[in-house]
């Protein structure tokens, strides 16, 4: 499960109340998968043995992604 935290707003995450604004961050983030061709929020995890993740240093994104 901790893989969907990905596509989780963050008051969903850590179980706070929610509104129809966190199935816009969801979609939202699903959209930009789509578009970017690459997993969300991937520079903050890092798979550290079997399933674990451990958070990693971001990295600054200098330019946005590309569309063809």
């Amino acid at each position: 499960h901790s893989q969907l935290l990905r596509y989780m707003a963050p008051e969903v995450a850590v179980s706070k109340p929610y509104s129809h604004r966190s199935e816009v961050f969801s979609f939202a983030t699903i959209l930009w998968e789509m578009a970017a061709h690459q997993r969300p929020y991937s520079q903050f995890f890092r798979h550290a043995s079997g399933s674990t993740l451990s958070f990693a240093h971001p990295s600054v994104v200098t330019k946005p992604p590309l569309f063809m």
